[in-house]
């Protein structure tokens, strides 16, 4: 029942979309990835945060081939899966077209 400034919720999100994107970053370092698929690792990294996102190493492993097939099939093979699948699968699809 409690109402909180928009301010304060806007500052909250931008505090924890900086820290995920500053996890992406950690993981990923300098590769060249699509800024789509930075972006995927991005919204993994705000769920599961960058521990959970950093055992995702066929994913990672496949990313570093530029194998996003690969990568997203990772995605869909694991936990998280299994406790958000429309999300997981929303990512992993998008992580797919870069394959195009």
């Amino acid at each position: 029942g409690v109402i909180y400034d928009k301010d304060i919720l806007e500052e909250l999100f931008n505090k924890d979309f900086d820290k995920a994107k500053q996890g992406m970053e950690e993981l990923v370092g300098t590769s060249p990835l699509p800024m789509l698929v930075k972006g995927v690792i991005i919204e993994m990294v705000f769920q599961l945060g960058i521990g959970g996102v950093s055992k995702f190493k066929k994913m990672f492993a496949a990313l570093k081939e530029y194998d996003y097939l690969l990568a997203s099939a990772e995605m869909l093979n694991s936990a998280w899966y299994r406790q958000t699948p429309s999300r997981c699968e929303e990512l992993a699809n998008l992580v797919r077209k870069c394959e195009i």
